[in-house]
């Protein structure tokens, strides 16, 4: 009966190695992700403030009425939002497919 138990400790407790190392690695990748995306986008974000400098006065108050600069951001916020979704899906092993369905399509595959 003791065999028994210490077969079923020395499992267990390399289940739980095994799992909490797989965990911290995910964690590592996720943060160097992160970061990794946080930096290229801090970095588009400057080019662009780079590129609007050199512009006449009148051209960046048409750019400020025209709220480009709101644009900008947006597109840059969506594009960190599709990489979230794509990581998620990634990770909760789901894929996502296309909304809308070709009319005439009975079997529910896109086109």
């Amino acid at each position: 009966m003791q065999f028994f138990g210490l077969l079923i400790a020395s499992v267990l407790g390399y289940g739980i190695k095994e799992l909490a190392i797989r965990a911290l690695a995910a964690i590592g990748f996720g943060l160097v992700t992160t970061y990794g995306m946080y930096s290229l986008f801090d970095q588009v974000q400057v080019r662009f403030q780079a590129q609007l400098s050199g512009l006449p006065a009148d051209i960046l108050t048409m750019l400020g009425i025209m709220q480009v600069d709101n644009c900008f951001t947006m597109i840059l916020s969506a594009a960190a939002a599709k990489q979230l979704m794509l990581g998620w899906s990634k990770l909760t092993n789901s894929r996502t497919g296309r909304v809308w369905r070709s009319p005439g399509s009975s079997n529910g595959t896109p086109f």
